[in-house]
């Protein structure tokens, strides 16, 4: 399944076996894999679909407190607490409780786990946008091309959805075709601009075509955005990096 091929060791380009797996380190002075299956995810709590946007508006909820912490916690890299708080908030607010569940399953590489987060929120809403979406791209199936038509079929009904952008460019970045990636990941960032994974993949793929300026540029905003959202990415690979490729830069005629 592709959700490997985006977290598959610096010295390939993210192509790989099957299976999901977390996102490895870079060794120092490669160019990382194209993102992290962690990243294709939508931001847990986020709210960024129907389902959580009509939970809202019923206001007053106890459990409204339990999100906001899981989010809080979420910020301060303390994903046990927030998934605490998610787990806590599953009887007053299961659909938003589900979803974040899921994605934060996603983020940290528990697939099997995020795969059966979707599934309860698919039966307990089968219409709810983040739970069809991420349900078709975790369970697909087949050749790397027919990922690429499932996630551009389920682009067509959530043409919005930044984490599908993101697992579209996923999905062209393993086989290879990085400007394509880069066009997919672009999108993503300018829909959702404050997320430090679409600009840490755009990265990427600069680093691959060997942009290095570009690339440069883009770790950097990566690391500017992860200081204020939590990354799915290695922050310490990600300046190890930066600085390799500053060393080349600097020692080039």
């Amino acid at each position: 399944r592709w959700w490997r091929r985006t977290g598959e060791p610096a010295g390939r380009a993210a192509g790989g076996g099957p299976g999901p797996g977390p996102h490895p380190h870079p060794k120092r002075g490669t160019a990382p894999a194209a993102g992290a299956a962690v990243a294709a995810a939508p931001e847990p709590g986020a709210g960024a679909e129907e389902g959580i946007r009509i939970e809202r508006a019923w206001g007053g909820n106890p459990a409204d407190g339990l999100l906001g912490r899981a989010w809080a916690a979420l910020r301060r890299g303390a994903p046990r607490r927030a998934r605490a708080s998610y787990l806590e908030a599953l009887d007053a607010r299961p659909a938003a409780a589900l979803a974040g569940l899921g994605a934060l399953a996603v983020r940290e590489g528990r697939i099997a786990e995020a795969r059966a987060w979707y599934r309860r929120l698919l039966a307990l809403d089968p219409a709810h946008g983040v739970g069809r979406a991420m349900s078709a791209v975790l369970d697909a199936g087949g050749s790397p091309e027919a990922h690429e038509r499932e996630i551009r079929d389920r682009l067509s009904d959530l043409p919005e959805a930044a984490w599908l952008h993101v697992a579209l460019g996923h999905s062209l970045a393993g086989r290879g075709r990085w400007e394509a990636a880069a066009d997919a990941y672009r999108t993503a960032l300018r829909l959702a601009p404050s997320n430090p994974d679409p600009a840490y993949n755009l990265a990427v793929s600069a680093d691959r075509l060997d942009r290095r300026a570009a690339a440069l540029v883009g770790y950097r905003e990566a690391l500017e955005l992860a200081a204020l959202s939590p990354p799915a990415f290695d922050v310490r690979a990600v300046r190890e990096r930066i600085a390799a490729l500053e060393g080349r830069m600097e020692a080039r005629p």
